[in-house]
């Protein structure tokens, strides 16, 4: 009996699951593959990570030399900055590297490791060295110790052993790379093998069927009009799509084209604006800091100029010399508004000033400028009036009261007859403070012109009156507080200038600060005097002496303090620069000082920054702060009323 044939569909059906397997064997040789991939791929990427941090262990190692030279030849403190953040970073960065070591259990790297660890402990201490014998033997005996070459030698040594460990790492990427490539080969050829195989099968297969199909036409011959009908619509149908077709991917061809085309030029317009705002922020830059640097330096000078003026004018004069000296402090107050405008100016363009808003009452700065101003409208023959209504207000008072008195300065000087008023209007979401003058008026044109910075309206005949800074510097002051400014004039009926603010909160009121605890002090008491300048300690230490007070002059807080523990008696009085050169500010001095006598003596702060220092002394009981250059008089005054309280 002969062994039964399998039926054509058997056959298929074996061949199918035939090619099934072969398909599942290539899709998991596949998978293989690439979970092969994926480790090479993360043995990679830690070797990657361990060279960068070999990369980054080098350049702190670097640039701790770096500051160490620097300060070392400068003794500046911004040069010892990236010596310590060296340290930092080979503190941060050694125990990675340790881990990744450890992670690839690679002995000779570890043994590397351990290696460069010494040497680098060894670096650091020999750095540490140097520092510590120029702060106490001086640079000569630093450099003495330079000239022993012994940090060279361990900076050669360090150097060879981190190239000696990245080429480690090169090496081994290399080998994986390779051994990647070859297992990647190796699974290719086995994969197009398979598929082979099973392409084959399924040829087979298709032949079975092609003769099974054969063997059934007969069968089906009363099909095939109603087919071959059918296979020529299906054919007219297809050749009309392909057509359609290839029209279809001639217009999408088209489009991206145009639409690469397209993306081209917007990267190319990006690139160019990239560049141009890179162009702008780097010009406003260096105005800013031409403007500060050129009016901090001027601002010291025209500090003693005041001062040595002030004494020069409290002694008996000529009065020809009396009227040069009067001409001359004129000059000196002149230089000094421009000046003050021109740094205020340049901090705020640069982003230095950074509002510190809070709730409080509008008094607290409407009281100030309705003493500051009298004076000036009372010689003008002008009314000054200040609303007596004193809503809370959330801004920044500093600020605020800067914008005010910019506005209620130009307004007092511009109106020659009348007066000037300031009022308050308060609703349910905001507060109105408005400026209002009955001076000559801005004409139509000129409204957006007067904030630009030295822009002046000048009638005829009339005298050139400040430098045209001061809206300038409000424009740029309102923009900081993110507050609204509007201005309305009338020619020859006045103008208006009204800004909006946002109402705060109520609060219950701050209980007054102690006073001066201890003895009571007299007029002509002493007075300790700190600043780091040489010039302007020499040229204040004048001008108090004139005034008959006993001074202790100080160019350091060390030497402050030293004098201090020296004195029979405290001084009634302490007047300090704010920025003394050194960490320490004048506002920490006076606190150390307090401190170290027992009591809150009354102190002074000088300072060429209004709009920043007036927040660091805001929580000194007892402590007023002048912008420099100083109004002399008012200085004296105040030491007076403040010896003799």
């Amino acid at each position: 009996m002969s062994p039964r044939r399998l039926s054509p569909d058997s056959q298929a059906l074996i061949g199918l699951l035939c090619g099934a397997v072969l398909l599942g064997v290539v899709l998991a040789l596949e998978y293989y593959c690439v979970q092969q991939v994926r480790v090479t791929f993360e043995q990679l990427q830690r070797t990657q990570e361990r060279r960068l941090t070999l990369e980054t262990i080098s350049e702190a190692i670097l640039g701790m030399e770096t500051g160490q030279r620097g300060y070392l030849l400068t003794s500046r403190g911004e040069y010892i900055e990236p010596y310590i953040a060296g340290q930092v970073q080979l503190a941060a960065r050694l125990p990675v590297l340790q881990r990744l070591l450890a992670e690839d259990g690679d002995s000779g790297q570890l043994e590397n490791f351990r290696a460069l660890e010494r040497l680098l402990d060894t670096r650091r201490k020999q750095m540490d060295q140097v520092l510590d014998l120029q702060r106490a033997q001086g640079l000569d005996a630093a450099l003495a110790f330079v000239t022993t070459n012994q940090g060279h030698f361990v900076m050669d040594a360090i150097r060879q052993l981190l190239d000696r460990m990245s080429a480690v790492e090169l090496r081994q990427v290399d080998a994986r790379m390779a051994s990647s490539q070859t297992s990647l080969g190796r699974n290719l050829a086995f994969s197009t093998l398979l598929s082979i195989m099973a392409i084959a099968l399924m040829v087979v297969i298709l032949l079975l069927v092609r003769r099974e199909f054969a063997r059934r036409v007969e069968a089906a011959r009363q099909l095939d009009a109603a087919n071959a009908s059918l296979e020529l619509r299906v054919r007219d149908a297809t050749e009309g799509l392909s057509a359609a077709n290839a029209v279809l991917e001639a217009e999408v061809r088209q489009r991206r084209a145009a639409e690469a085309e397209l993306q081209r030029e917007h990267e190319l317009l990006d690139a160019r604006v990239t560049e141009r705002t890179a162009e702008l922020v780097e010009a406003g830059e260096s105005k800013s800091r031409f403007f500060s640097a050129a009016s901090h330096d001027l601002r010291q000078p025209l500090h003693s100029l005041t001062l040595l003026n002030a004494t020069l004018r409290s002694q008996p004069l000529a009065q020809p010399v009396r009227d040069i000296v009067e001409a001359q402090q004129q000059m000196i107050d002149s230089m000094g508004r421009m000046i003050h405008a021109l740094l205020n100016i340049s901090m705020l363009e640069s982003g230095v000033v950074r509002p510190q808003i809070r709730d409080f009452p509008l008094q607290e700065i409407m009281a100030p400028l309705r003493a500051e101003f009298a004076p000036l409208a009372d010689a003008r023959g002008l009314s000054l009036e200040f609303a007596t209504d004193s809503p809370v207000v959330k801004s920044d008072p500093t600020l605020l009261k800067e914008v005010l008195q910019n506005l209620v300065g130009n307004a007092v000087r511009y109106t020659e007859r009348g007066g000037v008023r300031v009022g308050v209007e308060r609703t349910a979401d905001r507060v109105l403070i408005e400026v209002r003058d009955s001076g000559p008026g801005i004409p139509v044109a000129d409204l957006d012109l007067v904030f630009e910075p030295f822009h002046q309206l000048r009638s005829q005949g009339r005298p050139r009156e400040g430098f045209g800074l001061g809206l300038a510097v409000v424009r740029q002051l309102v923009k900081v507080l993110g507050i609204e400014l509007k201005v309305e004039s009338t020619v020859g009926v006045g103008t208006s200038f009204t800004i909006e603010v946002t109402p705060g909160r109520e609060s219950k009121p701050a209980g007054v600060r102690a006073a001066v605890a201890g003895g009571v002090p007299r007029r002509g008491g002493g007075i300790l005097l700190v600043d780091d300048e040489a010039t302007v300690l020499q040229a204040t230490a004048i001008f108090l002496r004139v005034e008959g007070h006993e001074v202790i002059t100080a160019g350091s807080p060390d030497e402050a303090l030293a004098k201090l523990g020296r004195l029979d008696r405290a001084p009634d009085l302490i007047v300090s620069d704010f920025q003394l050169g050194l960490p320490v500010t004048g506002a920490e001095l006076i606190e150390r000082v307090r401190a170290t006598v027992g009591r809150d003596i009354p102190a002074v702060v000088l300072s060429g920054d209004m709009l920043r220092v007036v927040r660091h002394c805001e929580h000194l009981a007892n402590c007023r702060v002048f912008h420099k250059p100083v109004d002399a008089e008012e200085l004296a005054q105040h030491l007076r009323a403040t010896l003799e309280a």
